[in-house]
C-alpha cells in the first residue's frame, strides 16, 4: 500500500463541485434510471469512472481527491460510518478511528475511480459518489465488511443497495466492527 509521504495542509477552499456545467468530465456523468440496476450481485467498476488520486482521508466516508488540478470531497454513497467528532461529546465515536484507519489503508496516495449514481452533490457541496480502488474494491463495501459502516438508503442514489445491504448483513452476523457493540 503507497501512502503519501508528507500531506501538505489543504487550502481552506476547494471546488464547489455542484456548480460544475453538467457535462464537466470532473463531475462525472450522469446516468439515466433506466440504465440502472439493483440486484446483490456482486457490481463492478464501470469503464466510465473517473481516476482520482486520493489525497487526504477526511473520516470514514469521506476523502478529498485531486482531479485536473483542484480538489474535491467527495462523499461515499451508501455507507455513513462514525463521527470523527461526536456534537454531544466532542470526540470520536465508537470506531470513529478504525473507520478512518481503514479508509487510509484503502485509498490514501492511490488512484481511485469515482462512479457516480443519480445526484451529483449533496447538501455539503461533496461529490457523492461509489469509489473503487483498483477498479476491483468498493471501498463502501469494503468499510462495511469490515464493520467500520453501516449501509443507509440515501434516495435517490441507490444503484449499489441491494449488494451493500447484504455485505452489512454479513458484518452484523459475524459481530465485526459496530456489530460487535450490539447487544
Amino acid at each position: 500500500m503507497h501512502f503519501l509521504p508528507s500531506m501538505r495542509p489543504l487550502p481552506t477552499s476547494y471546488v464547489d463541485a455542484c456548480h460544475l456545467a453538467p457535462n464537466d468530465h470532473r463531475s462525472g456523468s450522469r446516468h439515466p434510471r433506466s440504465d440502472l440496476a439493483s440486484s446483490k450481485a456482486e457490481p463492478t467498476c464501470p469503464s466510465s469512472a473517473t481516476p482520482a488520486r486520493a489525497l487526504k482521508v477526511v473520516d470514514g466516508d469521506t476523502i478529498v481527491v485531486g482531479l485536473g488540478g483542484k480538489l474535491f470531497r467527495v462523499r461515499y454513497i451508501g455507507i455513513d460510518a462514525p463521527e470523527m467528532h461526536d456534537p454531544a461529546t466532542g470526540r470520536p465515536e465508537p470506531y470513529a478511528r478504525s473507520a478512518k484507519f481503514a479508509n487510509e489503508r484503502l485509498t490514501l496516495g492511490r488512484i481511485v475511480y469515482l462512479e457516480p449514481d443519480v445526484s451529483d452533490c449533496d447538501r455539503h457541496s461533496r461529490l457523492l459518489r461509489y469509489v473503487w480502488v483498483d477498479k476491483e474494491t468498493m471501498v463502501s463495501a469494503e468499510l462495511a465488511r469490515l464493520g467500520y459502516a453501516r449501509v443507509n438508503r440515501y434516495e435517490p442514489d441507490t444503484r449499489h443497495q441491494s449488494f451493500l445491504e447484504a455485505i452489512e448483513k454479513e458484518a452484523r452476523s459475524a459481530r465485526r466492527g459496530i456489530w460487535a457493540l450490539a447487544h
